[in-house]
């Protein structure tokens, strides 16, 4: 039995959904983005009326927006929001399907252990992930070309992109733990917006208040962007964080499926 094949054949559609959902969001952006440069006076006397929190809450900055990457970065409040919700949505279901359609029992009578399941499931998770970042990127470097943003350092464009694939593993893993330690869970939709909508949220009262601390307690404010733009490297503190989140994550959960009790179908 290719748990993993199977696996990756049942997520087929949703990857796909989202796939689209996201490339057609950068698609509308980059429409948009040649009407913001024919006037780039107004535009920017426009964006300055808005508060640095404001801008820092939708992740503007004035001076970068007119550029590709500047505003590539701007697109990112929105592409990682749904990019969460797709990874959140991943973890959850990775390991509580079965359990929520009684058949875990049945799946665990075959002649495979707990970890070759978590592994072979984690694998296909992982490679709708990689898929869907792999589509997305390329998309959104074509379309680049297609709409004449002109040149851009391409380093920065992927140091960019890799945020999105960053992010979405912190979710993923986050997901799979969640599932690990509430139990049986009817509704990984519902379970997913309220946790990623409930970061995102943390996300926005910390540009309000101006407060750098609480970047550390949600993932989509361990990128800055723009820093990212101007010095062309991550912040070292950040990405030791998630990773170290990850590992923890995955961990904890690898271990919790391998001993818990499983809910008999009866």
């Amino acid at each position: 039995m290719n748990i993993y094949k199977k696996e990756l054949s049942l997520l087929r559609s949703s990857m796909l959904a989202w796939t689209g959902v996201l490339v057609l969001l950068i698609l509308m952006f980059l429409t948009i983005y040649p009407q913001f440069t024919k006037d780039v006076e107004t535009t920017r006397h426009l964006l300055g009326t808005l508060s640095a929190q404001i801008r820092d809450m939708v992740g503007l900055s004035i001076d970068n927006f007119f550029s590709f990457l500047g505003f590539y970065a701007y697109t990112f409040t929105y592409l990682t929001l749904a990019g969460a919700i797709q990874a959140m949505n991943l973890g959850l279901g990775m390991l509580s399907k079965e359990s929520h359609s009684k058949t875990t029992d049945f799946l665990l009578t075959k002649p495979v252990t707990r970890s070759r399941i978590f592994i072979a499931k984690f694998a296909a998770v992982l490679t709708v992930i990689g898929i869907t970042n792999i589509v997305l990127h390329t998309v959104t470097y074509m379309l680049a070309n297609v709409f004449g943003v002109g040149d851009f350092d391409t380093n920065i464009f992927m140091l960019l992109a890799a945020t999105f694939l960053l992010v979405q593993l912190w979710f993923v893993a986050c997901g799979i733990l969640v599932s690990q330690l509430v139990g049986r869970i009817k509704s990984t939709i519902s379970w997913s917006l309220s946790i990623v909508f409930g970061l995102y949220i943390v996300g926005l009262l910390g540009s309000l208040l101006s407060d750098e601390d609480i970047r550390y307690f949600t993932p989509f404010k361990y990128f800055d962007l723009m820093k990212i733009i101007e010095n062309a490297s991550y912040e070292a503190v950040f990405v030791w964080l998630l990773i170290n989140f990850i590992v923890m994550a995955i961990s904890v959960s690898w271990r919790r499926y391998n001993t818990k009790d499983i809910p008999s179908a009866t």
